[in-house]
């Protein structure tokens, strides 16, 4: 009893350093969207990458009674080797601000971390991701990331892989709303 007991409490101290360092994570999050935001408005031609990434299940390789947490461990160690700022978001996402980026530094960025994840997991993970630059969200940082997780959540869904939104005419509308754009 006393073993069980001990191994209940060693298991809420660690619950516990999670959940602060995940409120850790999201306040750095919330202080540099801001700060990323307030200098879009305050600089003509400044803009800012946001990237909201997870790893998930190849579909249809079979794998999809391993844990996710082993392909989003390695999605973070490989950014983390990169040098990249990243945040800890729920569930095992990462997000990423990147100011000043091009189109193609983006797109080399996720082709190499695809790449590296691929290989370290024997092709059993793929790379989902969602972005959104700061000049497409002006009322907010918050929708700015709202912005980027309605993308991620409708490359999900075409992907087929976790839960995505509903349709995708739903969320062509949802963007419309939230960017202002026709």
């Amino acid at each position: 009893m006393g073993i069980w007991l001990d191994e209940l409490e060693r298991e809420s101290l660690e619950s516990r350093a999670l959940t602060q360092q995940q409120l850790r994570d999201r306040r750095a999050l919330r202080a540099t969207l801001e700060q990323h935001h307030e200098s879009m408005l305050m600089e003509p031609g400044f803009d800012c990458v946001l990237l909201l990434l997870d790893a998930q299940h190849k579909p249809g390789s079979g794998h999809e009674d391993l844990p996710v947490t082993e392909g989003q461990d390695l999605m973070h160690a490989e950014l983390v080797h990169m040098g990249l700022p990243v945040y800890a978001l729920r569930d095992g996402q990462a997000c990423l601000a990147l100011p000043r980026a091009s189109n193609d530094e983006v797109k080399r960025l996720l082709t190499r971390l695809g790449r590296r994840v691929a290989t370290n997991s024997q092709n059993r993970y793929t790379i989902v991701f969602g972005a959104a630059r700061a000049h497409e969200a002006r009322r907010s940082c918050a929708d700015w990331l709202a912005l980027a997780d309605l993308r991620f959540q409708q490359r999900q869904a075409r992907m087929g892989v976790g839960e995505g939104v509903a349709g995708a005419l739903l969320a062509r509308r949802a963007e419309r709303r939230q960017t202002g754009r026709r």
